[in-house]
């Protein structure tokens, strides 16, 4: 599916699903599967829940928008997530304390992993900030 102008909104989706917008924005929550978002010049909102992906996984980026990341507590799948070296990092999730970050190399994106095992979700933005916070 894809959208111009317009907002994609998945709750609770799961299955093999391909997304993508312009100028519009994009909300993930309690989403399971296959899945593969993209935003240009549009927020990206991704509320994950439960304790793990269930599914093959999650591959969700924007550019030239922000990216934000709600994560329960309990969260354990392994997460990576990419930003751009112009891009403010704020992560107040309890998951936060304990992510590797790889350091910042003269404009090389930074890399955050969070969780345990390969990443199976997968973040990235491109000149937008990022926020993590825990999930209410």
């Amino acid at each position: 599916m894809s959208a111009s102008n317009g907002p994609i909104s998945l709750d609770n989706v799961g299955g093999s699903v391909q997304a993508a917008t312009t100028n519009g924005p994009i909300s993930v929550k309690r989403g399971s599967g296959d899945q593969q978002l993209s935003a240009t010049n549009g927020p990206i909102h991704v509320g994950l829940s439960g304790t793990r992906w269930d599914g093959p996984g999650l591959q969700v980026s924007t550019r030239n928008g922000p990216l934000a990341l709600s994560i329960p507590e309990t969260y354990d799948s392994g997460i990576a997530i990419q930003v751009s070296g112009h891009s403010p990092i704020r992560c107040t999730a309890g998951a936060c304390t304990g992510a590797i970050r790889s350091p910042d190399s003269g404009g090389s994106p930074n890399i955050i992993r969070i969780g345990s095992g390969d990443p199976i979700v997968r973040l990235s933005t491109m000149n937008g900030p990022l926020s993590v916070r825990n999930d209410n």
